[in-house]
């Protein structure tokens, strides 16, 4: 029977040592693979012709900036919509106005997902190319209002002749769960300071507060502002006549697009194919040049011209201490990252590129200590993207120059506590009761099931203000258009700007993009020459394979048990500073 047991022992430690080797084989062997092909926005370099068309074709969504995609990520969700960088697709249009085989670009909307801000940024660099003198042709099946405001630098715009367009007005829609956490017996516990931080409205309100719809109704009204100035320049319509037509929703079909103005000419994909072949010269068939694949060889042709370096740093999503599931933006990943580049002799300055609502309070504060030591070596420059709001606002309050979009959504200056008293809920409908045993008076408070007693809400409340202060503080010395931190309070209070407000009220310098942002580092470094380096640095293949592999079991975890079950249930006290959030009031989408 021993002997038996040797001999079963044995070979389950053999095969589960070869599945193991076979495993991590087929893992080298996809990182050598990924190493030596490319990701979905790097394809196979091939040779360019003379007489090239640059083919840029919007299919899923924009993001600031993209890096190597890791391969398990690319596996699990193979069936995303490619996502494109606004980043890269700038240095291709840059690069492009400059190639004499380049005679023009072309640009399809199969399915722009983006909000306003990056569209405008990427409006401003198609205006750019233009002053080339090369042709600028947009082309889609249907247009969304979207897709219309880039489409509008073009020279043309052309539209299927039974295609759609858009033409009826901005809007953003908010959920509210008041009733919802009634009937699962769930009490919000609400902590705030600043009448507009309605982060919290969505679980105490049925609909939105005053001060709530007066800021979101501002954000909605200059975006669609900003929308009409671009079609009024292109369609040659008055801002009232398209006011009408939104109004009255007269534009929905292609011939209606063209009879208002809105498009150049109905016309096939086949049709666009002979007019192209046209203007670019080419003698038997149209030489389309997809923008991927002219990024991969204009990336692998640069080289380093100057010693001097201007490092851009991309920090987007919501701020946290760690990394959730890879997304997001670290403190402590982001601090290392500012600590490197200031101690790099070679950077002379730095543009941090913020796309964030924001996230835990004592993250951002962390960031933005490290952007002032930062600072003190070597120019700091910040530039927004969509959203730079609340802690997304916090950790670039502290630059020396800020550019916005004119649609940027910032400020959110502002505190707010939230939590759940669930006790009822895992009394009445799960069964589950809670018993605690506690040394001292507060000791169980971030740790509760239990709605707060009056003077834990005060010492809670106490808190929120005191983090509001600093808050303030931050704003105040960082920027020069407030000396007071009353005259800050004036204009934070968790208020919603939109970009082109924001200048107004003194939140940022300058309107522009990311080119602005590094030529105005460039200008306070004094660099007649530099190159443009990125952070974070990307992942190799196989570090990303380890790094998916590393947070498989938690995010099975999370997958499979509510954040009020696991915080419920772990046996860990959360901290205090979970408990406090910098972040943007709620997920605002304006369609």
């Amino acid at each position: 029977m021993k002997q038996f047991f040797k001999v079963v022992m044995a070979s389950m430690m053999g095969t589960t040592l070869a599945f193991s080797l076979m495993f991590f084989g087929l893992m080298m062997f996809i990182a050598i693979m990924a190493s030596s092909t490319t990701s979905e926005w790097e394809p196979e370099m091939l040779g360019i012709e003379n007489n090239s068309v640059l083919e840029i074709t919007f299919d899923g969504p924009l993001k600031d900036h993209v890096s190597r995609r890791d391969i398990f990520s690319s596996i699990v969700n193979y069936d995303e919509p490619p996502v494109s960088g606004l980043y890269e697709i700038s240095l291709v249009l840059q690069q492009a106005a400059k190639d004499d085989r380049i005679q023009g670009v072309i640009l399809r909307f199969d399915n722009l997902m983006t909000a306003m801000a990056n569209a405008e940024g990427l409006r401003r660099e198609l205006v750019r190319f233009k002053k080339s003198g090369k042709f600028l042709i947009s082309y889609a099946e249907a247009y969304s209002e979207m897709d219309y405001l880039v489409a509008s630098a073009s020279d043309e715009i052309i539209l299927y002749p039974k295609g759609f367009f858009e033409w009826d007005g901005l809007f953003s829609k908010l959920s509210f769960l008041k009733n919802t956490a009634k009937k699962l017996d769930v009490e919000p516990q609400v902590f705030r300071v600043g009448k507009y931080k309605s982060a919290i409205e969505p679980f105490i309100n049925e609909e939105m507060s005053e001060s709530s719809r007066e800021q979101i109704s501002a954000l909605v009204q200059g975006s669609w502002d900003q929308l009409l100035k671009y079609a009024s320049e292109k369609s040659n319509n008055s801002v009232e006549t398209l006011n009408e037509m939104a109004d009255e929703l007269s534009v929905m079909y292609a011939s209606d697009a063209l009879k208002a103005g809105f498009v150049n000419l109905l016309a096939s994909q086949e049709e666009v194919d002979e007019k192209l072949k046209e203007l670019s010269g080419a003698e038997e068939k149209t030489k389309y040049v997809p923008w991927r694949k002219y990024y991969r060889e204009y990336k692998d042709s640069r080289v380093a011209r100057s010693e001097n370096k201007i490092a851009v740093v991309f920090a987007e999503g919501g701020i946290a201490t760690e990394e959730t599931d890879g997304e997001g933006i670290s403190s402590r990943k982001l601090t290392e990252i500012l600590t490197e580049i200031r101690r790099e002799e070679e950077v002379k300055a730095v543009v941090m590129r913020v796309n964030s609502p924001g996230g835990s309070a004592l993250a951002s504060d962390v960031i933005w200590t490290s952007t002032q030591w930062l600072k003190d070596a070597k120019p700091f420059v910040t530039s927004f993207g969509n959203v730079a709001a609340s802690g997304g606002y916090y950790i670039s309050a502290g630059s020396q120059y800020i550019f916005a979009e004119p649609s940027t959504i910032t400020g959110s200056i502002g505190v707010f506590g939230l939590r759940f008293a669930t006790k009822d809920f895992w009394n009445k409908k799960v069964g589950m009761t809670f018993d605690t045993y506690k040394s001292h008076r507060f000791s169980d408070l971030n740790a509760l099931v239990r709605p707060v007693d009056l003077e834990e809400r005060q010492k809670v409340q106490n808190v929120v203000e005191q983090v509001y202060e600093d808050f303030l503080t931050v704003v105040t010395n960082g920027r020069t258009s407030f000396e007071t931190i009353e005259q800050t309070h004036e204009v934070a209070q968790g208020r919603v700007w939109i970009g082109k407000d924001a200048l107004e009220k003194g939140l940022v310098d300058e309107m522009g993009g990311l080119n602005e942002a590094v030529l105005k580092a460039a200008e306070l470094a004094k660099l007649e020459d530099y190159d443009v380096v990125i952070y974070p640095k990307p992942l190799s293949p196989f570090q990303a394979i380890l790094k998916q592999m590393g947070g498989v079991s938690v995010s099975l975890l999370n997958q499979i048990l509510p954040e009020s079950l696991r915080n419920a249930l772990s046996a860990k006290k959360k901290s205090i500073q979970e408990s406090f959030k910098t972040r943007l009031p709620f997920d605002i989408l304006i369609e």
